[in-house]
């Protein structure tokens, strides 16, 4: 909460120190890694975050691992994000833009060995740098005092999967996740008056890995497709140094291991599709901070557990037709997502539209429009609203036959 509080007073006169960066948000700096990024195709982006009873390779095994289970190509699938944030405390608002790459991701058809997957993912971006200077007063004299919060890094992972189908049905899947953890967090005062220029900061760093396994099923049951996945981390040590710094000499460093463990969590997701034109998704999501360990190192949370909800439909309007117009193999789609942050009273509800244009006769270009309005309850003043453009493509060729499949 002190970064909050710092953060707040900072607000009528924030100077954004980059430009163009990764994502800004003042409320992410209450939540142990920072933002959680959504980590799937931009076909799921558009439909809400669903994907986890929703069969599509562009997913590979992201969403749930074992819808790889249903690929039948060698495929690959990446999503990438653009982002205008307003953040607003009453009347007064600043803007920040972002790019994020979030995720890119391959998966190989293996035939009778199931299907094998592999990606680079950034699951969290905790960036926030602000900045503030102000008349400062002290013994009769008018000094001039600079405050800065600097946050940098968050977690990215390598990932491997593999799925398989089993009796061209149901299907199962793993994943293993290799996460990389890196932050630090620097405050920073600066004070200028007639004894010249007078610096401190105090800065904390976070360093480690951690393994993570999960695992996952779907089950199609007419035009109905159940899937259910479920994440485990396990304990790991981190790096810290914490360091106290005055007029750029090293006055205090001090340097500790803690053991970490993220929070488990799992999922719950349905599609429908009465048609060739119509899909339907559903899906629920939590995640278990009552396990979660900081070690004293990462930041704590208020929260024992949180709970998302995403709904999503696609509308194609000429599935299969022997010679459509270009825009009726369009993919059309809408979605809503409702999500618990891991902070007391803070959330997020947001809102796509989007389109998946076809690249071919094997690659599709998904563009999506986004709103989010994220809060921190009756108690922050502080609202943010992230205006986004996103982008995922994806495609494939199937480069071999297996004996049990045709073209």
């Amino acid at each position: 909460m002190y970064c909050l509080s710092l953060l707040k007073k900072m607000f009528l006169s924030l100077v954004l120190l980059v430009g163009a960066a990764p994502a800004q948000s003042i409320l992410s700096a209450q939540y142990p890694l920072g933002l959680k990024m959504f980590v799937g195709s931009g076909s799921s982006a558009s439909m809400g975050g669903t994907g986890i009873g929703t069969i599509m390779d562009q997913n590979t095994h992201l969403l749930n691992p074992a819808n790889l289970g249903y690929v039948k190509r060698n495929v690959f699938s990446g999503f990438f994000d653009l982002s205008l944030t307003r953040i607003a405390d009453n009347s007064t608002s600043s803007y920040f833009s972002s790019f994020t790459p979030n995720q890119i991701s391959f998966a190989f058809n293996a035939n009778a060995f199931g299907v094998l997957s592999m990606g680079l993912i950034q699951d969290a971006d905790a960036t926030i740098k602000f900045q503030n200077r102000s008349p400062f007063y002290y013994a009769g004299l008018s000094d001039s005092l600079e405050m800065s919060f600097i946050r940098n890094g968050g977690m990215t992972s390598w990932q491997v999967g593999w799925g398989y189908n089993v009796l061209k049905k149901v299907a199962i899947g793993l994943s293993y996740s290799y996460k990389y953890i890196n932050l630090t967090d620097s405050r920073r005062q600066i004070l200028y008056g007639p004894g010249g220029i007078k610096s401190s900061r105090d800065s904390v760093s976070a360093i480690g890995s951690m393994n993570v396994l999960r695992g996952g099923i779907m089950a199609p049951v007419g035009p109905i497709v159940a899937g259910l996945t479920l994440e485990y981390p396990f304990e790991a040590q981190i790096d810290k140094v914490h360091g106290f710094y005055s007029n750029g000499n090293s006055n205090d460093v001090e340097a500790s291991q803690a053991t970490i463990k993220l929070a488990p969590s799992g999922g719950f997701g349905l599609s429908y599709s009465p048609n060739s034109q119509w899909l339907y998704a559903l899906d629920y999501s939590m995640i278990l901070w009552d396990h979660y360990l900081s070690g004293g190192v990462l930041g704590s949370t208020e929260v024992n557990n949180t709970h998302s909800f995403s709904a999503g439909a696609q509308f194609v309007p000429a599935q299969n037709v022997l010679a459509p117009k270009y825009w009726e193999t369009i993919a059309y789609r809408a979605g809503i997502r409702y999500a618990q942050l891991p902070a007391k009273e803070n959330s997020e509800l947001g809102l796509t539209i989007g389109g998946g244009l076809p690249l071919g006769s094997d690659g599709l270009l998904d563009i999506i429009l986004g709103y989010t309005n994220r809060s921190g309850g009756a108690s922050v003043s502080f609202k943010e609203q992230v205006f986004s453009v996103s982008v995922g493509i994806s495609g494939g060729k199937k480069w071999s036959k297996s004996s049990r499949d045709s073209y």
